[in-house]
């Protein structure tokens, strides 16, 4: 019976690995002394590499003998060793080896040894007994993925996307065996299933497993992390992970109050998006002038790492572990509108900060040869001068009187304000003002130019003037204002008594003028009364004394009548 087993053409006439098997199970009993095979079932071998089937036989046997299942149970095996000599048609062509312990040999593992395998021991030459066993091999494809691919992500593990309604969210690996793949959403108290399809396909070596979902999976929050991870149990994936942090639509800031943020120039900027508790937050920016915001960064929060990523250069933006928005050497680019969407899978909410930037520069008064503080003497009343150069943002000066323990006062009229601006965006502001000192009892007062705005993060950047002075320019400057004024009176008084003089005298002479021409017209009417008088005389006396008074008093008319007139 053992000799029709060595003997292939006995085998091809007629015996079938069915009878063979029977024969083994009927002739396993009666074998002392060693143990049966070992071989564990299903065993596995990676694509285009060498595979084992590794079985244990007991030491001290005859002969091995292995057959591919898959073809009729009729033919010859394909490899053998019988008394340490190997051969068989595998063997011939290179396509399989055995192995001294009698392992069976793949020298390159393709998907057509994918089946089962069987294999036949020999205890004794023409003698003792048989023992089959059956191997079943699966041949593997690992992915060339590190983690399952998420279409939206361009083959990043964790990504963003902002996304229009009813759009598809695919999932996928290649790998073969096949592995299990489930769509689900994270949130702060667990990962919460969600709905999804599975599709099973074929590509080149690899059993293609894609999972699909549509961001309308929850229409409670505006942004969310969908989860695709790998069940298979033990793990194909290095990675069973990945993540797509979705935003449905950008969350409307209008009614927002951004928070003022000032930073200076050439110095690392932070912002703090949320004191709250975050699995993840997206970042966006927007420049004075725009309308239109861009996304800056985003990041997502692990129990044990935090994953992030900046859309722009590390050098214009940047992110920590904490989520805060990193601003390195800031400039005036970085000035305008950000905001930040954070939730954590139940609940989500939004901040926004307005960002400017200041370049730091102590005002100087003119005629100070210092900065900050100086001693200058000046007079009781005049200009004073102080500018600050390369400034931002545009500031505004004022002047301030720090004490005055002696009464005295200063006052500043007529402010003049100049402003230049330069191309790195700095300004230079002037403010030139007049003046006016009341003294007291000391000659001294402490002022300061200051900025006018106080903005928290700006520091407060002034310069102090101790300003000395001499109350005589006051006292000499109101004399003089004094005498203008007597000499302005002096001659308004001495023009009215000239005028007064003149008046009088003008009078004067015409009322002498006057009394001149009266005597004479006295002196003219006098022969005529005479001659009046003698003719009186040859009348009767009574009669002549009533003519003559008559004649009088028409006289005194005519002489007080021509005065009157006159006058």
């Amino acid at each position: 019976m053992y000799a029709k087993i060595m003997d292939h053409s006995e085998l091809h006439d007629g015996r079938n690995l069915l009878a063979l098997c029977l024969l083994v199970i009927f002739s396993a009993g009666v074998i002392d002394g060693f143990t049966g095979i070992t071989c564990e079932t299903p065993q596995y071998a990676e694509i285009r590499t060498q595979g084992v089937l590794k079985c244990a036989f007991p030491q001290g046997f005859y002969g091995v003998y292995w057959y591919n299942s898959s073809e009729s149970t009729e033919g010859f095996p394909i490899i053998s060793l019988v008394d340490d000599t190997k051969s068989g048609p595998g063997y011939l062509s290179g396509e399989y080896d055995i192995s001294s312990n009698g392992s069976l040999l793949i020298n390159n593992v393709t998907l057509g040894h994918n089946h089962c395998y069987r294999t036949v021991m020999l205890y004794f030459e023409n003698k003792g007994g048989t023992e089959v066993e059956d191997v079943d091999l699966i041949v593997t494809a690992s992915p060339l993925q590190r983690h399952p691919s998420i279409n939206l992500c361009g083959g990043k593990q964790v990504c963003y996307k902002k996304l229009e309604q009813g759009l598809e969210i695919s999932c996928l690996v290649n790998a073969r065996p096949p592995v299990s793949l489930t769509w689900s959403k994270r949130t702060r108290v667990g990962d919460h299933n969600v709905t999804y399809s599975t599709f099973l396909s074929t590509y080149k070596d690899w059993l293609t497993t894609r999972v699909t979902t549509t961001e309308s999976v929850d229409n409670s929050v505006s942004i969310f992390l969908l989860v695709c991870k790998e069940i298979t149990v033990p793990h194909t994936l290095p990675q069973s992970e990945s993540m797509v942090l979705v935003e449905k639509a950008v969350s409307n800031i209008s009614s927002l109050t951004p928070v003022k943020k000032y930073f200076q120039h050439n110095t690392v900027g932070e912002m703090e998006c949320t004191t709250e508790t975050a699995l993840f937050l997206v970042w966006r920016g927007r420049a004075p002038h725009d309308s239109d915001f861009h996304e800056i960064s985003y990041a997502v929060f692990n129990k044990d790492s935090t994953h992030s990523e900046v859309f722009r250069g590390p050098e214009i933006y940047g992110i920590n572990d904490e989520g805060s928005l990193i601003l390195p050497n800031i400039g005036i680019g970085h000035e305008g509108l950000y905001t930040c969407v954070y939730g954590d899978g139940i609940s989500d909410g939004l901040a926004s900060f307005e960002v400017a930037t200041f370049v730091p520069s102590f005002p100087v008064v003119e005629g100070c040869n210092q900065h900050q503080y100086c001693v200058l003497e000046i007079q009781l009343q005049g200009f004073l001068t102080c500018t600050v150069n390369g400034i931002r943002p545009l500031v505004k000066l004022e002047w301030r009187l720090i004490s005055s323990n002696t009464a005295a006062t200063i006052s500043f009229h007529k402010d003049e304000i100049a402003t230049t601006g330069h191309t790195d965006g700095t300004f230079d502001v002037s403010l030139t003002s007049y003046y006016l000192i009341k003294p007291g009892f000391e000659h001294r007062l402490t002022i300061e130019c200051r900025i006018s705005e106080d903005i928290p993060e700006l520091p407060r950047l002034k310069t102090t003037l101790d300003i000395l002075f001499q109350d005589v320019d006051l006292r000499v400057t109101s004399a003089s204002a004094t005498t203008d004024d007597n000499n302005w009176l002096f001659w308004v008084l001495g023009a009215a008594a000239l005028i007064l003089i003149v008046t009088a005298i003008t009078a004067s002479v015409l009322w002498n003028i006057k009394r001149r021409k009266k005597r004479s017209k006295t002196k003219v009417n006098e022969p005529r009364v005479e001659e009046i008088s003698m003719i009186g005389q040859n009348e009767d006396l009574s009669l002549a004394d009533k003519k003559t008074g008559k004649t009088e008093r028409k006289i005194h008319q005519t002489v007080t009548g021509s005065v009157q007139s006159y006058v």
